[in-house]
């Protein structure tokens, strides 16, 4: 009698199907246990910021090309004394609630690619602030949280989007540093009024893919890495069963088919 063994020498499932790298279910994670965060509290709140950042630059382009100042407006010198705090305080707010967004969508790229993932989350945020390498390393980041989210989600997000969004920016800092600022400020107001524009939209896209993952997997299943192939089975865990030996199955006699008679016609 034959007997067909389920694990082979070599302690690998030569019956299973191949894992695809593109799967939307997660292969492994690096954080097993953790859930999926929704960003989209945060998204709001940082979306809700910069609009009025931007609402801001574009009514002082408005009166730079109109050549009006704010106090032939009628505005009180009292009131404009208020204005550069309020602004410092709306751009440092928005940078925080903005950190904060992007940790949380980059903490949830890495749970749901683990390995695969080249930057940390840590890094994702201290990319801003790190000299030289700000110039590319949060378009990098941003890039790779996009591919890892549009690889989940059906809410595909435009790579060129990301693209848009990164080249003002840098010119903001190219303009600022080899050009006077008096000269060219309106070109700086309007490479930073299309870069807010387009990371709102980055913000309110990428924050709905991800919670599209997020509600589809029920508050009470958090990620654990499955048992990859070839490995042997994992103790009991968190009231999990406890894992079976793996059984021999027998082939057992052929089923005996009669021949099939031949057509008459």
């Amino acid at each position: 009698m034959f007997r067909l063994f389920v694990m082979s020498d070599s302690g690998q499932n030569p019956y299973a199907p191949p894992a695809l790298a593109d799967s939307p279910i997660p292969a492994h994670s690096s954080e097993p246990g953790e859930r999926l965060l929704d960003p989209r509290p945060l998204g709001r709140i940082a979306v809700a910021l910069l609009s009025l950042y931007c609402l801001w630059v574009t009514l002082v382009l408005a009166l730079t090309f109109a050549g009006v100042s704010l106090i032939q407006l009628g505005i009180p010198r009292q009131a404009l004394k208020w204005l550069p705090p309020t602004f410092i305080a709306l751009l440092l707010g928005f940078m925080v609630i903005f950190l904060m967004w992007t940790y949380r969508c980059a903490k949830n790229a890495k749970r749901l690619a683990g390995s695969r993932m080249q930057t940390t989350p840590a890094l994702t945020v201290w990319s801003y602030f790190i000299p030289f390498y700000c110039f590319f390393g949060p378009f990098i980041s941003m890039k790779e949280i996009v591919s890892i989210t549009n690889r989940h989600s059906e809410r595909q997000l435009p790579k060129a989007l990301i693209v848009g969004w990164w080249l003002p920016w840098v010119a903001t800092w190219l303009i600022n540093a080899f050009a006077g600022p008096s000269e060219i400020r309106w070109a700086v107001q309007v490479s930073l009024l299309l870069a807010g524009l387009l990371l709102n939209l980055i913000i309110v896209r990428l924050s709905a893919a991800q919670a599209e993952i997020v509600i589809a997997v029920p508050e009470s299943i958090t990620w654990r890495p499955p048992v990859p192939v070839g490995s042997s089975l994992p103790g009991k865990r968190n009231g999990d069963p406890s894992p079976t030996p793996l059984r021999i199955i027998g082939a057992g006699k052929p089923v005996f088919r009669p021949p099939t008679p031949p057509d008459k016609g």
